[in-house]
C-alpha cells in the first residue's frame, strides 16, 4: 500500500516530532546521569514530570521556529547546524527560566528546579542528539559515514579509502597545529 505524497509527509514529519519529543526528553534524563554518575534520584523524577510536558512542547515550538522543520536537506551546512545549536540552546534557557519562574510561585519549597548544571548539560546532550538523527543524514558526520558504509553496506574498499583520507587529513591538522604552537610557544 502506497500513501500519497502529502500523507507520507505528513506522517515523516510526524514521526520526526515524536522523534524529537523522546530525544528531548532522554537528553534531560542523561544530563541527570552525567551530573550525578550514579543513581537517579526519586526527587529528580518528582521535578522532572512536572516540568516534562512544558520542556518538551517549548522545544517542539522553538525547534519550527528556528526552521528545523521547514526543510529536509541533503547536506547539512553551516547554517543548519547552526540554527541546531540556537534552537537547542534557546529550549535549555526556557527550561531554565519555566523552572524559576514556576518555582517562584510554590516557594519555599523546590518542586520545578534542578540542579544548575543539568542545564548546560541538557543543552549540550540535546544538541548531539537532536542534531544527528537528521533527515538525509545530514547530521552525519565522516566516522557515521565510514561506519554505514562499511558495517551496512559492507563496501569495505571504500570505508577504508575514506578511512585513509581522514587518517591522512588528521595527520596534516597535527602538523601545522605541532609548527604553529613551536613557533608561538617557543
Amino acid at each position: 500500500m502506497t500513501l500519497k505524497p502529502k500523507t507520507q509527509k505528513a506522517v515523516r514529519t510526524g514521526l520526526w516530532l515524536l522523534l524529537d519529543a523522546v530525544l528531548i526528553n532522554l537528553a534531560m534524563i542523561l544530563s541527570q546521569v552525567l551530573r550525578y554518575t550514579t543513581t537517579i534520584s526519586y526527587s529528580f523524577f518528582q521535578i522532572y514530570f512536572r516540568i516534562a510536558p512544558a520542556m518538551t512542547l517549548m522545544g517542539l515550538i522553538l525547534f519550527a521556529v528556528f526552521g528545523l522543520y521547514r526543510t529536509m536537506w541533503q547536506y547539512a551546512s553551516a547554517e543548519d547546524l547552526l540554527r541546531v545549536v540556537l534552537s537547542t540552546l534557546a529550549l535549555a534557557v526556557c527550561t531554565y527560566l519555566y523552572s524559576v519562574i514556576a518555582n517562584y510561585f510554590v516557594r519555599p519549597q523546590n518542586l520545578f528546579r534542578l540542579h544548575r548544571l543539568i542545564y548546560p548539560l541538557f543543552w549540550l546532550i540535546s544538541m548531539a542528539l537532536v542534531g544527528f538523527p537528521s533527515t538525509d543524514n545530514a547530521g552525519s558526520t565522516l566516522i557515521t559515514h565510514i561506519n554505514d558504509v562499511g558495517n551496512i553496506r559492507y563496501e569495505m574498499g571504500y570505508a577504508c579509502s575514506i578511512a585513509t583520507v581522514l587518517f591522512l587529513m588528521m595527520l596534516l591538522v597535527n602538523a601545522a597545529v605541532r609548527k604553529l604552537l613551536n613557533r608561538y610557544l617557543d
